[in-house]
């Protein structure tokens, strides 16, 4: 009923009953959390809220804080609150270092700050995870927001040389044409108009009908318009 997403309130009913009849089972933990997340999306935030904030204060399921945590963290990001966002991404960083949320949190920690317009503090969180063990794939990508933090902080000769450098490393081929766009968007930044308009043009070819070739169709027109007049 969960995942259907239509009839919240039939998952609601039967996590309830999971609860009232099965005191002690298992499950319990994880039933309160998608009691939480039913309500979040079933459009009682507050009520979402106030089930994860008194499930953090229940040390029978400490074991299950990470998740809450994350959860917290997820929907305040939903909603752009990067200030909170980063509060409870931070409490699964310093105190559930070895909790499976901990890698994906820590990323999280670099995104919301991406998205928070604060690309400096954005990369001191990705160049913090390139040092940590995590997994190659999250390294690949936080590699990726470094590159674009510096394009958007107009330093394009290191986001060129570091998209260049992702793309030798890149193995994922779905990956490709976003770093090849901020390559390009690093060359039109630098001047290199030739070099930049080749590979727009690349993109948009090779991405028909996608939100990718839409944006590099869009930072081509804006290459001829502000380099070129």
């Amino acid at each position: 009923f969960y995942y259907i997403g239509r009839n919240y309130s039939q998952a609601l009913k039967h996590f309830e009953e999971l609860i009232e009849f099965y005191p002690q089972s298992e499950f319990v933990p994880q039933a309160k959390l998608y009691i939480a997340k039913s309500n979040y999306h079933f459009r009682r935030k507050d009520v979402a809220f106030d089930l994860l904030q008194d499930f953090l204060k229940d040390n029978q399921f400490t074991e299950y804080h990470p998740t809450a945590l994350k959860l917290l963290a997820d929907f305040h990001l939903e909603d752009n609150n990067f200030v909170d966002a980063d509060f409870y991404l931070n409490r699964i960083i310093e105190k559930f270092p070895n909790s499976d949320e901990y890698d994906d949190a820590f990323f999280l920690k670099g995104k919301a700050q991406f998205e928070a317009q604060n690309y400096q503090s954005s990369n001191e969180v990705f160049h913090s995870l390139l040092k940590s063990r995590v997994s190659r794939n999250m390294k690949l990508d936080a590699r990726y927001y470094i590159a674009r933090n510096n394009l958007l902080l107009e330093d394009w000769q290191t986001s060129l040389r570091q998209a260049k450098a992702l793309l030798k490393d890149e193995y994922r081929q779905n990956n490709i044409p976003r770093i090849q766009l901020v390559k390009a968007r690093s060359l039109a930044g630098l001047q290199k108009n030739d070099e930049a308009i080749q590979l727009f043009e690349t993109i948009i070819e090779n991405n028909k009908r996608t939100l990718l070739s839409a944006e590099a169709a869009y930072f081509l027109g804006e290459l001829y318009f502000n380099n070129l007049r």
